[in-house]
């Protein structure tokens, strides 16, 4: 990510890591939290990009 995301980006990149996370840990019983911290980050990572892609400036 070059740029900082703007606000309409922002929401819409936290409602979809939350709905994506919030359903992963219901369907996915995380034998260690270290593995759901590196999913998460994950997650971000790749819906912070696409969201940039799909509402740019």
């Amino acid at each position: 990510m070059k740029n900082k995301l703007n606000l309409p980006q922002a929401l819409f990149a936290s409602f979809i890591i939350a709905t994506i996370l919030t359903f992963t840990n219901h369907m996915i019983a995380w034998e260690n939290k270290i593995y759901a911290g590196i999913f998460a980050f994950i997650v971000s990572l790749a819906v912070f990009y696409l969201t940039q892609k799909v509402i740019k400036d």
